[in-house]
Protein backbone atom coordinates (compact mmCIF):
# COMPACT_ATOMS: atom_id res chain seq x y z
CA UNK A 1 0.00 0.00 0.00
CA UNK A 2 1.19 3.57 -0.41
CA UNK A 3 2.88 5.28 2.25
CA UNK A 4 1.05 8.71 1.98
CA UNK A 5 -2.61 6.55 2.13
CA UNK A 6 -1.11 4.38 5.50
CA UNK A 7 -0.14 7.95 6.65
CA UNK A 8 -3.95 9.42 5.98
CA UNK A 9 -5.93 6.38 7.08
CA UNK A 10 -3.31 6.21 10.47
CA UNK A 11 -4.65 10.25 10.99
CA UNK A 12 -8.26 9.41 10.39
CA UNK A 13 -8.38 6.77 12.91
CA UNK A 14 -6.47 9.13 15.55
CA UNK A 15 -8.64 12.12 14.33
CA UNK A 16 -11.87 9.99 14.93
CA UNK A 17 -11.18 8.67 18.49
CA UNK A 18 -10.96 11.93 19.58
CA UNK A 19 -13.49 13.08 18.08
CA UNK A 20 -15.57 10.52 19.84
CA UNK A 21 -13.82 11.35 22.97
CA UNK A 22 -15.29 15.05 22.92
CA UNK A 23 -18.48 14.36 22.41
CA UNK A 24 -18.80 11.19 25.20
CA UNK A 25 -17.25 13.54 27.44
CA UNK A 26 -19.08 16.89 26.93
CA UNK A 27 -21.32 18.26 29.56
CA UNK A 28 -25.27 17.37 29.05
CA UNK A 29 -27.79 20.17 27.87
CA UNK A 30 -29.46 22.01 30.21
CA UNK A 31 -32.77 19.87 29.34
CA UNK A 32 -30.84 16.72 30.82
CA UNK A 33 -29.98 18.00 33.98
CA UNK A 34 -33.16 19.16 35.37
CA UNK A 35 -32.62 20.10 38.86
CA UNK A 36 -36.20 18.49 39.70
CA UNK A 37 -35.77 15.25 38.10
CA UNK A 38 -33.25 12.19 39.02
CA UNK A 39 -30.14 12.79 37.09
CA UNK A 40 -27.16 10.99 35.71
CA UNK A 41 -24.15 12.66 36.05
CA UNK A 42 -21.40 10.72 33.75
CA UNK A 43 -18.18 11.80 34.62
CA UNK A 44 -15.11 10.63 32.34
CA UNK A 45 -11.30 10.02 33.53
CA UNK A 46 -8.95 9.61 31.26
CA UNK A 47 -4.98 8.67 31.74
CA UNK A 48 -1.67 10.17 29.80
CA UNK A 49 -1.45 6.01 29.03
CA UNK A 50 -5.30 5.27 27.79
CA UNK A 51 -7.17 7.94 25.71
CA UNK A 52 -10.32 5.86 26.29
CA UNK A 53 -12.77 7.44 28.60
CA UNK A 54 -13.98 5.07 31.72
CA UNK A 55 -17.35 6.15 32.46
CA UNK A 56 -18.76 6.24 35.75
CA UNK A 57 -22.16 6.73 36.39
CA UNK A 58 -23.36 8.99 40.04
CA UNK A 59 -26.49 9.90 41.20
CA UNK A 60 -27.20 12.78 42.20
CA UNK A 61 -28.75 13.14 45.62
CA UNK A 62 -32.23 13.47 45.66
CA UNK A 63 -34.05 16.70 46.23
CA UNK A 64 -35.89 16.62 49.71
CA UNK A 65 -38.88 19.05 50.42
CA UNK A 66 -38.45 21.02 53.44
CA UNK A 67 -41.24 22.19 55.37
CA UNK A 68 -40.20 25.93 57.56
CA UNK A 69 -41.76 26.71 60.09
CA UNK A 70 -39.66 29.90 60.88
CA UNK A 71 -40.09 31.94 57.44
CA UNK A 72 -40.20 35.76 57.92
CA UNK A 73 -40.81 37.24 54.74
CA UNK A 74 -42.57 39.91 52.44
CA UNK A 75 -43.85 40.62 49.79
CA UNK A 76 -43.00 41.90 46.34
CA UNK A 77 -44.25 42.71 42.94
CA UNK A 78 -42.62 41.85 40.08
CA UNK A 79 -41.58 45.16 39.27
CA UNK A 80 -40.13 45.64 42.44
CA UNK A 81 -38.11 42.67 42.16
CA UNK A 82 -37.12 43.42 38.48
CA UNK A 83 -35.27 46.63 39.68
CA UNK A 84 -32.08 46.33 40.53
CA UNK A 85 -31.87 49.14 43.37
CA UNK A 86 -35.12 48.01 44.97
CA UNK A 87 -33.98 44.60 44.84
CA UNK A 88 -30.70 45.12 46.31
CA UNK A 89 -32.03 47.33 49.25
CA UNK A 90 -34.69 44.64 50.14
CA UNK A 91 -32.20 41.78 50.08
CA UNK A 92 -30.15 44.20 53.00
CA UNK A 93 -32.89 45.08 54.86
CA UNK A 94 -34.06 41.58 55.30
CA UNK A 95 -30.48 40.53 56.50
CA UNK A 96 -30.29 43.40 58.63
CA UNK A 97 -33.32 43.06 60.30
CA UNK A 98 -33.27 39.22 60.86
CA UNK A 99 -35.94 38.42 58.19
CA UNK A 100 -35.57 35.69 55.77
CA UNK A 101 -37.91 35.10 52.84
CA UNK A 102 -39.03 37.28 50.49
CA UNK A 103 -42.27 36.29 47.86
CA UNK A 104 -42.27 37.18 44.90
CA UNK A 105 -45.36 37.75 42.01
CA UNK A 106 -45.22 34.87 39.32
CA UNK A 107 -48.32 36.21 38.23
CA UNK A 108 -50.27 39.07 39.45
CA UNK A 109 -54.37 39.81 40.12
CA UNK A 110 -54.41 41.24 36.60
CA UNK A 111 -53.14 38.15 34.68
CA UNK A 112 -49.37 39.27 33.83
CA UNK A 113 -46.62 37.21 34.70
CA UNK A 114 -43.40 39.00 35.55
CA UNK A 115 -40.92 37.07 33.73
CA UNK A 116 -41.05 35.38 30.31
CA UNK A 117 -42.11 31.98 30.83
CA UNK A 118 -42.42 29.32 28.62
CA UNK A 119 -45.88 28.14 28.88
CA UNK A 120 -47.35 27.71 25.70
CA UNK A 121 -51.25 29.25 27.30
CA UNK A 122 -48.86 32.33 28.64
CA UNK A 123 -47.28 32.59 25.11
CA UNK A 124 -50.54 32.59 23.54
CA UNK A 125 -52.66 34.54 25.47
CA UNK A 126 -49.68 37.25 25.61
CA UNK A 127 -49.36 37.22 29.07
CA UNK A 128 -45.49 37.64 30.00
CA UNK A 129 -44.29 40.98 30.76
CA UNK A 130 -41.01 41.94 31.28
CA UNK A 131 -41.21 43.14 34.67
CA UNK A 132 -37.95 40.65 35.84
CA UNK A 133 -35.87 40.54 33.01
CA UNK A 134 -33.86 37.95 34.24
CA UNK A 135 -35.86 35.84 36.92
CA UNK A 136 -32.99 32.71 37.50
CA UNK A 137 -30.14 35.42 37.95
CA UNK A 138 -33.00 37.46 40.87
CA UNK A 139 -33.72 34.01 42.23
CA UNK A 140 -29.54 33.13 42.23
CA UNK A 141 -29.05 36.43 43.90
CA UNK A 142 -31.64 35.62 46.80
CA UNK A 143 -30.32 32.12 47.71
CA UNK A 144 -26.50 33.58 47.34
CA UNK A 145 -27.89 35.65 50.45
CA UNK A 146 -29.47 32.82 52.31
CA UNK A 147 -32.97 34.02 51.22
CA UNK A 148 -35.72 31.62 50.99
CA UNK A 149 -37.89 32.26 47.55
CA UNK A 150 -41.48 32.18 46.89
CA UNK A 151 -43.18 32.89 43.94
CA UNK A 152 -46.66 33.76 44.27
CA UNK A 153 -49.44 32.45 41.52
CA UNK A 154 -52.93 34.55 41.78
CA UNK A 155 -55.17 31.45 40.34
CA UNK A 156 -58.52 31.81 39.63
CA UNK A 157 -58.69 35.65 39.49
CA UNK A 158 -56.99 36.36 35.87
CA UNK A 159 -59.03 38.64 33.72
CA UNK A 160 -56.76 38.22 31.03
CA UNK A 161 -56.76 34.29 30.67
CA UNK A 162 -60.53 34.75 31.22
CA UNK A 163 -61.11 37.18 28.60
CA UNK A 164 -58.63 35.52 25.70
CA UNK A 165 -59.70 31.48 26.74
CA UNK A 166 -63.54 32.51 27.29
CA UNK A 167 -64.49 29.05 27.49
CA UNK A 168 -62.83 28.78 30.93
CA UNK A 169 -64.15 31.87 32.15
CA UNK A 170 -67.85 32.31 34.67
CA UNK A 171 -70.66 32.29 32.04
CA UNK A 172 -74.26 33.44 33.01
CA UNK A 173 -77.42 31.53 32.26
CA UNK A 174 -78.00 32.87 28.92
CA UNK A 175 -74.51 31.71 28.88
CA UNK A 176 -72.95 35.56 28.01
CA UNK A 177 -69.87 35.82 30.21
CA UNK A 178 -70.07 37.20 33.82
CA UNK A 179 -67.76 40.17 34.45
CA UNK A 180 -67.49 41.81 37.77
CA UNK A 181 -67.89 45.44 38.94
CA UNK A 182 -64.47 46.20 37.10
CA UNK A 183 -65.73 44.68 34.09
CA UNK A 184 -63.29 41.65 34.28
CA UNK A 185 -63.62 38.03 33.70
CA UNK A 186 -63.07 35.37 35.96
CA UNK A 187 -61.45 31.59 35.61
CA UNK A 188 -64.60 29.31 36.16
CA UNK A 189 -62.95 26.36 38.80
CA UNK A 190 -65.91 23.75 37.80
CA UNK A 191 -64.53 24.41 34.57
CA UNK A 192 -61.39 21.91 35.28
CA UNK A 193 -59.89 22.99 31.77
CA UNK A 194 -59.07 26.20 34.19
CA UNK A 195 -56.63 24.00 36.56
CA UNK A 196 -53.89 23.28 33.93
CA UNK A 197 -52.41 26.78 33.17
CA UNK A 198 -51.43 27.95 36.74
CA UNK A 199 -50.57 24.16 37.27
CA UNK A 200 -48.27 24.75 34.41
CA UNK A 201 -46.56 27.78 35.42
CA UNK A 202 -45.91 26.42 39.04
CA UNK A 203 -44.17 23.37 37.68
CA UNK A 204 -41.74 25.95 35.35
CA UNK A 205 -41.68 28.19 38.34
CA UNK A 206 -39.80 24.71 40.42
CA UNK A 207 -37.17 24.16 37.77
CA UNK A 208 -36.17 28.02 38.10
CA UNK A 209 -35.29 27.47 41.56
CA UNK A 210 -38.35 28.64 43.35
CA UNK A 211 -38.07 27.05 47.20
CA UNK A 212 -42.28 27.32 47.53
CA UNK A 213 -44.83 27.90 45.44
CA UNK A 214 -47.82 29.91 46.99
CA UNK A 215 -51.14 29.78 45.50
CA UNK A 216 -53.09 33.01 46.15
CA UNK A 217 -57.01 33.78 45.34
CA UNK A 218 -57.76 29.86 44.92
CA UNK A 219 -61.41 30.52 45.73
CA UNK A 220 -64.61 32.30 43.89
CA UNK A 221 -65.78 35.18 43.75
CA UNK A 222 -67.12 37.14 47.21
CA UNK A 223 -67.98 40.71 46.93
CA UNK A 224 -65.89 41.67 43.97
CA UNK A 225 -69.17 41.12 41.63
CA UNK A 226 -73.06 39.75 41.35
CA UNK A 227 -72.32 36.36 42.10
CA UNK A 228 -75.98 35.30 41.91
CA UNK A 229 -75.79 36.23 38.30
CA UNK A 230 -73.35 33.21 37.18
CA UNK A 231 -74.42 30.06 36.49
CA UNK A 232 -71.32 28.07 37.64
CA UNK A 233 -72.56 24.59 35.14
CA UNK A 234 -70.45 21.19 35.03
CA UNK A 235 -70.82 19.06 38.25
CA UNK A 236 -71.77 22.01 40.31
CA UNK A 237 -75.20 20.16 41.02
CA UNK A 238 -73.42 17.43 42.97
CA UNK A 239 -70.45 19.28 44.25
CA UNK A 240 -69.29 22.36 46.49
CA UNK A 241 -67.57 25.10 45.81
CA UNK A 242 -65.15 24.00 48.32
CA UNK A 243 -65.00 20.64 47.22
CA UNK A 244 -64.00 22.37 43.74
CA UNK A 245 -61.11 24.23 45.21
CA UNK A 246 -60.07 20.94 47.47
CA UNK A 247 -60.14 19.12 43.92
CA UNK A 248 -57.54 21.35 42.75
CA UNK A 249 -54.96 22.14 45.81
CA UNK A 250 -55.00 18.07 45.94
CA UNK A 251 -54.01 17.68 41.85
CA UNK A 252 -51.53 20.80 42.67
CA UNK A 253 -50.27 18.67 45.05
CA UNK A 254 -50.17 15.30 43.55
CA UNK A 255 -48.72 17.07 40.13
CA UNK A 256 -45.66 19.08 42.04
CA UNK A 257 -44.98 15.22 44.04
CA UNK A 258 -41.79 14.88 41.80
CA UNK A 259 -40.46 18.67 42.04
CA UNK A 260 -40.24 17.95 46.26
CA UNK A 261 -41.21 21.70 46.45
CA UNK A 262 -43.50 23.37 48.96
CA UNK A 263 -47.01 24.21 48.42
CA UNK A 264 -48.92 27.04 50.46
CA UNK A 265 -52.17 28.43 49.82
CA UNK A 266 -53.38 32.40 50.56
CA UNK A 267 -57.55 32.64 52.42
CA UNK A 268 -59.37 34.45 54.42
CA UNK A 269 -58.46 35.77 57.68
CA UNK A 270 -62.14 35.24 58.40
CA UNK A 271 -62.46 31.52 57.31
CA UNK A 272 -60.59 30.91 60.81
CA UNK A 273 -63.64 31.60 62.87
CA UNK A 274 -65.70 29.14 61.88
CA UNK A 275 -65.90 25.74 60.90
CA UNK A 276 -66.50 24.67 57.11
CA UNK A 277 -66.53 27.27 54.13
CA UNK A 278 -69.17 29.63 56.12
CA UNK A 279 -67.92 32.57 53.29
CA UNK A 280 -69.38 30.28 50.68
CA UNK A 281 -66.31 31.18 48.54
CA UNK A 282 -65.17 27.74 48.39
CA UNK A 283 -62.40 28.14 51.52
CA UNK A 284 -62.45 25.35 54.65
CA UNK A 285 -59.73 26.38 56.66
CA UNK A 286 -59.19 22.76 58.02
CA UNK A 287 -59.72 20.95 55.10
CA UNK A 288 -57.27 23.02 52.95
CA UNK A 289 -54.98 23.14 55.86
CA UNK A 290 -54.85 19.17 55.71
CA UNK A 291 -53.75 19.54 51.67
CA UNK A 292 -50.94 21.62 51.38
CA UNK A 293 -47.50 22.15 53.19
CA UNK A 294 -48.42 26.23 54.31
CA UNK A 295 -52.11 28.27 54.70
CA UNK A 296 -51.21 31.32 55.60
CA UNK A 297 -54.84 33.25 56.50
CA UNK A 298 -54.65 36.89 55.50
CA UNK A 299 -55.76 38.44 58.77
CA UNK A 300 -55.01 42.16 58.43
CA UNK A 301 -56.79 43.72 61.04
CA UNK A 302 -58.40 46.22 58.57
CA UNK A 303 -60.19 43.44 56.73
CA UNK A 304 -62.37 42.88 59.80
CA UNK A 305 -66.13 44.10 60.44
CA UNK A 306 -66.50 47.09 63.18
CA UNK A 307 -67.61 44.19 66.05
CA UNK A 308 -65.57 41.60 65.25
CA UNK A 309 -63.84 39.64 68.00
CA UNK A 310 -65.96 42.10 70.36
CA UNK A 311 -63.54 44.90 68.73
CA UNK A 312 -65.50 48.11 67.89
CA UNK A 313 -62.76 48.69 65.34
CA UNK A 314 -60.28 45.92 64.56
CA UNK A 315 -57.90 48.10 62.61
CA UNK A 316 -57.37 50.02 65.89
CA UNK A 317 -56.64 46.57 67.79
CA UNK A 318 -53.74 45.00 65.51
CA UNK A 319 -52.33 42.65 68.67
CA UNK A 320 -55.96 41.91 69.52
CA UNK A 321 -57.30 40.96 65.95
CA UNK A 322 -54.42 39.12 64.78
CA UNK A 323 -54.26 37.40 67.94
CA UNK A 324 -57.61 35.78 67.89
CA UNK A 325 -58.02 35.26 64.56
CA UNK A 326 -54.63 32.77 64.62
CA UNK A 327 -55.59 31.42 67.72
CA UNK A 328 -59.39 30.53 65.71
CA UNK A 329 -57.20 28.85 63.32
CA UNK A 330 -55.40 26.68 65.61
CA UNK A 331 -59.29 25.91 67.49
CA UNK A 332 -59.53 24.47 63.24
CA UNK A 333 -57.40 22.44 64.31
CA UNK A 334 -58.21 20.62 67.68
CA UNK A 335 -61.38 19.98 65.72
CA UNK A 336 -59.60 17.62 63.33
CA UNK A 337 -60.62 14.13 64.09
CA UNK A 338 -58.14 12.25 62.62
CA UNK A 339 -55.33 12.91 64.96
CA UNK A 340 -52.78 10.99 62.01
CA UNK A 341 -54.02 13.88 59.76
CA UNK A 342 -51.78 16.65 58.23
CA UNK A 343 -51.93 19.27 59.57
CA UNK A 344 -50.31 22.55 57.46
CA UNK A 345 -47.76 25.30 58.89
CA UNK A 346 -49.89 28.41 59.66
CA UNK A 347 -47.68 31.57 58.23
CA UNK A 348 -50.07 34.47 58.83
CA UNK A 349 -50.03 37.36 56.44
CA UNK A 350 -49.97 40.32 58.38
CA UNK A 351 -50.78 43.97 57.35
CA UNK A 352 -48.24 46.83 56.85
CA UNK A 353 -50.53 49.59 55.11
CA UNK A 354 -52.71 52.15 56.47
CA UNK A 355 -55.98 51.55 55.30
CA UNK A 356 -57.18 54.87 55.15
CA UNK A 357 -60.63 53.93 53.05
CA UNK A 358 -62.53 52.57 56.15
CA UNK A 359 -62.80 56.74 56.98
CA UNK A 360 -61.73 58.74 59.74
CA UNK A 361 -61.91 57.02 63.26
CA UNK A 362 -62.16 54.17 61.99
CA UNK A 363 -58.19 53.16 61.23
CA UNK A 364 -54.73 53.88 62.62
CA UNK A 365 -51.82 55.27 60.23
CA UNK A 366 -49.64 51.73 60.34
CA UNK A 367 -46.33 51.95 61.38
CA UNK A 368 -43.72 50.50 63.40
CA UNK A 369 -45.64 49.66 66.19
CA UNK A 370 -48.33 48.22 64.59
CA UNK A 371 -46.69 46.11 62.68
CA UNK A 372 -44.86 44.81 65.93
CA UNK A 373 -47.84 43.98 67.78
CA UNK A 374 -49.54 41.61 65.16
CA UNK A 375 -45.90 39.95 65.09
CA UNK A 376 -45.80 39.55 68.73
CA UNK A 377 -49.41 38.09 68.56
CA UNK A 378 -48.12 35.29 66.31
CA UNK A 379 -45.26 34.85 68.64
CA UNK A 380 -47.31 34.51 71.48
CA UNK A 381 -49.91 31.66 69.76
CA UNK A 382 -45.70 30.01 69.35
CA UNK A 383 -46.18 31.21 65.39
CA UNK A 384 -43.34 32.37 64.34
CA UNK A 385 -43.65 32.36 60.79
CA UNK A 386 -45.50 35.34 59.06
CA UNK A 387 -45.45 37.30 55.46
CA UNK A 388 -45.83 41.00 55.92
CA UNK A 389 -48.10 42.95 53.40
CA UNK A 390 -47.68 46.22 51.38
CA UNK A 391 -48.78 46.79 47.80
CA UNK A 392 -46.14 49.38 47.48
CA UNK A 393 -43.53 47.04 49.21
CA UNK A 394 -42.48 49.74 51.82
CA UNK A 395 -41.87 47.88 55.13
CA UNK A 396 -41.75 48.67 58.78
CA UNK A 397 -38.32 46.23 58.95
CA UNK A 398 -37.17 47.35 62.67
CA UNK A 399 -40.48 45.69 64.09
CA UNK A 400 -39.29 42.01 64.23
CA UNK A 401 -36.36 43.15 66.35
CA UNK A 402 -38.42 44.43 69.31
CA UNK A 403 -40.76 41.45 69.46
CA UNK A 404 -39.99 38.84 72.05
CA UNK A 405 -40.81 35.41 71.96
CA UNK A 406 -42.12 34.11 75.61
CA UNK A 407 -40.38 31.87 78.05
CA UNK A 408 -42.46 28.39 78.17
CA UNK A 409 -43.33 29.28 81.80
CA UNK A 410 -44.35 32.93 80.36
CA UNK A 411 -46.85 31.52 77.93
CA UNK A 412 -48.28 28.74 80.55
CA UNK A 413 -49.03 32.27 82.47
CA UNK A 414 -50.70 33.92 79.43
CA UNK A 415 -52.98 30.90 78.72
CA UNK A 416 -53.85 30.35 82.74
CA UNK A 417 -54.47 34.46 82.63
CA UNK A 418 -56.27 34.03 79.34
CA UNK A 419 -58.66 31.44 80.77
CA UNK A 420 -59.69 33.33 83.23
CA UNK A 421 -60.89 36.61 81.62
CA UNK A 422 -62.23 34.15 78.75
CA UNK A 423 -64.65 32.74 82.13
CA UNK A 424 -65.05 36.39 82.71
CA UNK A 425 -66.12 37.35 79.18
CA UNK A 426 -63.47 39.83 78.84
CA UNK A 427 -61.57 40.86 76.12
CA UNK A 428 -57.57 39.82 76.76
CA UNK A 429 -55.32 43.25 76.29
CA UNK A 430 -52.09 43.19 75.06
Amino acid sequence: MDKKLIIIAVISILVGTLIGVYFISRPESSAATDINKENIIIENKTTTNNIEPISEIIESPVKEKIIRDDIKAIYLTGWSAGTKSKLESTITNIKENDFNAVVIDIKDEAGRLSYKSNVQTAIDIGASQNMISNITNVINLLKENDIYVIGRIVTFKDPLFAKKVQDIAYKKADNSIWTDYSGNNWPNPYNTSSWDYPIALAKEAAELGFDEIQFDYVRFPSSEGRTKQIAFGFDSDTKTKSQVINSFLEKVMSELEEYKIVVSADVFGIITKRQGDFENIGQDFAAIAQIVDVICPMVYPSHYAPGEYKLANPDKSPYNTVYYSVKDGLKRYEEIENPDAKKAVIRPYLQDFTASWLGRGKYLNYSTNQVKEQIQACYDLRIQSFTLWDPSNKYCYEALKQCVWMSEEEYQAKLEQEQAQTENNAVPEM
